[in-house]
């Protein structure tokens, strides 16, 4: 049997499900592509590809979807991205969607599981839930107080081979029973960037992957032609520390991408972009666009020169489209911060604030050390779960801003308006701070639109903190 497993870490290896997989399945043929903490969009990049060649694909990437879904482009982008992957699969071969959890979804399914259930369903495959196996019988193969996950991303090892048992016995009493879907395989499209630019490339990997770069420095491009909307691209982590511009016809947007600076080693990761944008070009722009205080001015001529090492970009030129879903399960949260209670204040570093949509990765700045890029003429959100109260909201915007951008600043939440007010500049930046009161406990989202700035930069957050009125 032949057999091809998109996914993240845990396909890693030959332990765990992998190796119960090949355990039930003796001979089996198994081709993998598995790229750690990247959102299952990243598998746009392979849409086209002859699925036909193989006798079934699994496609398991639950767990970081959990955590980078609103980054992805949201429950409509990503559903409809995923409806017609499935499908182009489904349509050649027998599609099975399984995927770990995070463990703080285990006991009570997320709406991205119940989401890629409902889409799988739609599109012909077979979904083999691994928290439905986990919660029936995770406990027969670990000692008796043994939590079931191990870590927050992770089955423990025993629960996770048993697992690859079931998945194989379900695909062996399966793969004979092909329920053809329909195929969206032209709407895929992908550059590979070693070959697309004309400058320096480098072949790096590891045991369990290989990949080309193109090694873009300060004013290096790589054009996309008529490729579409890019849903991503993977990047060398390890030798990836620049800004990156991408713009088209419809905008443009930086994305801050202070990874790593190892050229020994070689890590795989997707970075992914905004979605329904289209771009035409990615070009690494100088960070004096962002950084135009005196005090960055006298850090970054210490920094490694900027490089971004680009092995592939991903383009979908599908229809966002109403699937008909019934939208169910917790709602996934980019970080665990407690309830917002206004006498309990909160103060969070930009690495941990609860970024939903429209935020960039967190960054590791020389000078100040975290910070968050907002997005440029889009809504970045925060989603926080709050008891009654009246609380202020406040926002350390970093010196490297230009004045229209923060007099431009709206902040709404749950649709409300708040009137932002900015004050002096200090060291931690210009606290911008905007006052709302919640009647009912529950979850808020906070919204941040900053107008569209010719550099395509966004606001740079060092910082949020949330008061009880009256706490200063």
């Amino acid at each position: 049997m032949n057999i091809l497993a998109f996914g993240g870490s845990g396909l890693v290896g030959t332990a765990g499900m992998i190796g119960g997989l090949i355990a039930e399945l003796p001979g089996v043929q198994l081709t993998r592509h598995a790229v750690g903490n990247s959102p299952g969009t990243q598998f746009a990049y392979h849409g086209d590809m002859d699925f036909g060649r193989f006798d079934a694909v699994i496609f398991s990437c639950l767990g970081p979807d959990e955590m980078y879904f609103e980054q992805a482009g949201g429950y409509d982008f990503v559903s409809s991205l995923y409806y017609e992957l499935f499908s182009t699969i489904q349509a050649q071969t027998n599609l099975y969607v399984a995927g770990t959890p995070l463990a703080r979804y285990l006991e009570n399914a997320s709406e991205v599981a119940c989401m890629q259930a409902d889409v799988a369903a739609a599109a012909g495959a077979r979904y083999v839930g691994v928290r439905d196996f986990v919660l029936a019988h995770g406990e027969a193969f670990v000692p008796k107080g043994t939590p079931l996950m191990a870590g927050e991303a992770h089955m423990q090892l025993a629960i996770a081979t048993q697992y690859g048992h079931h998945l194989g016995r379900v695909i062996a009493a399966t793969v004979g029973d092909h329920r053809p879907g329909r195929s969206f395989a032209a709407n895929f499209r992908r550059i590979e960037a070693a070959n697309a630019f004309e400058g320096r490339s480098v072949a790096r990997g590891t045991r369990h992957v290989e990949d080309r770069f193109a090694e873009l420095r300060l004013g290096g491009k790589l054009r996309f032609g008529s490729a579409g909307r890019p849903v991503g691209y993977y990047v060398d982590y390890r030798n990836t520390y620049c800004f990156a511009r991408l713009s088209g016809a419809e905008g443009s947007v930086v994305q801050r991408l202070y990874l790593g600076r190892d050229p020994e080693k070689m890590m795989l990761q997707f970075i992914s972009l905004p979605g329904e944008v289209r771009y035409d070009e990615l070009e690494i722009v100088p960070p004096e666009h962002s950084f135009r205080d005196a005090v960055a001015a006298n850090i970054l001529p210490v920094a490694p020169p900027p490089i971004a090492s680009i092995g592939g970009i991903a383009f979908w030129n599908g229809e966002v489209r109403d699937l008909g879903l019934s939208r169910r399960g917790v709602s996934v949260r980019p970080y665990d911060i407690p309830a917002l209670d206004p006498l309990n204040p909160l103060v969070l570093s930009a690495r941990d604030i609860p970024a939903a949509r429209g935020w960039h990765p967190p960054a590791n700045r020389p000078d100040v050390g975290w910070t968050r890029l907002t997005g440029p003429d889009a809504e970045s959100h925060l989603v926080v779960d709050c008891v009654p109260g009246r609380f202020a909201m406040r926002l350390h915007v970093l010196g490297a801003v230009a004045d229209e951008a923060l007099r431009g600043l709206g902040i709404s939440i749950d649709g409300v308006t708040a009137t932002p007010t900015i004050g002096a500049y200090t060291a931690a930046g210009y606290p911008v701070t905007a006052a709302f009161a919640v009647a009912t406990a529950g979850r808020k989202t906070i919204a941040l639109r900053v107008p569209a700035m010719r550099d395509g930069y966004g606001l740079e957050v060092g910082r949020v903190e949330f008061l009880g009125v009256g706490d200063g």
